[in-house]
């Protein structure tokens, strides 16, 4: 595999050179009835920028994918902590049906009763 990009590095240092060297030539090119006189070194380097941004579009793509999968793995592995804990206290005695908990409602710091005093 580094011989293969080694060789790919030295075929695209290659063709820069041979464009810069060769490439002073003027070209008109007509896209969607509109005519762009430039040089092929203009040609070159426009398709150079949309490989650049192509190339970016994928990294996004391949961080976004990546976190996505970590942050699948994060939620796998804190419900597996969760299922391993104990048993907690359920919120309703099975036996009277009332709650063991006390109600949001049923005053306290942020209850109802609190709220009501401070109106009156």
């Amino acid at each position: 595999m580094i011989a293969l990009a080694i060789f790919l590095f030295i075929v695209a240092i290659a063709l820069v050179v041979a464009v810069v060297l060769e490439g002073g030539d003027p070209v008109a090119l007509q896209v969607f009835d509109a005519s762009v006189d430039t040089t092929v070194i203009g040609v070159f380097l426009a398709g150079v920028l949309t490989g650049l941004i192509a190339l970016a579009g994928f990294a996004v793509l391949m961080i976004g994918i990546r976190r996505s999968q970590a942050r699948r793995k994060e939620i796998e592995y804190l419900r597996q902590k969760v299922a391993e804990r104990e048993p907690v206290e359920p919120l309703v005695d099975p036996d009277t049906g009332a709650s063991t908990a006390e109600s949001r409602w049923s005053g306290g710091k942020f209850g109802r009763r609190d709220r009501m005093a401070d109106q009156a």
